[in-house]
């Protein structure tokens, strides 16, 4: 059980990093889509200088909890030393 745990850590890992990426690329393409203000909407680009900072603000919050989230899982998955999986100051 141990041995597939660690098998398994290293694909779970990519495959919520992947879940996550994908998540943010669809939250970015609606929150565009449907909020940026149609006369700063030109070529399938906002240009609205607000909506360009949120949306910025979005990629890296999303980003961020998506590191948090890996490391978490990592945490979780792996059978042994989960202290150093997420560093000394967070405890499992």
């Amino acid at each position: 059980m141990r041995v597939l745990r660690w098998l398994v850590l290293v694909p779970a890992c990519l495959a919520l990093l992947t879940l996550f990426f994908a998540g943010t690329v669809a939250t970015h393409y609606l929150v565009e889509q449907h909020l940026c203000p149609v006369a700063n909407f030109d070529r399938g680009i906002c240009n609205h200088r607000g909506m360009t900072f949120a949306l910025k603000a979005l990629l890296h919050v999303s980003m961020a909890l998506a590191v948090l989230g890996v490391g978490m899982a990592a945490a979780w998955i792996a059978p042994s030393r989960k202290k150093p999986v997420l560093g000394p100051r967070w405890s499992c």
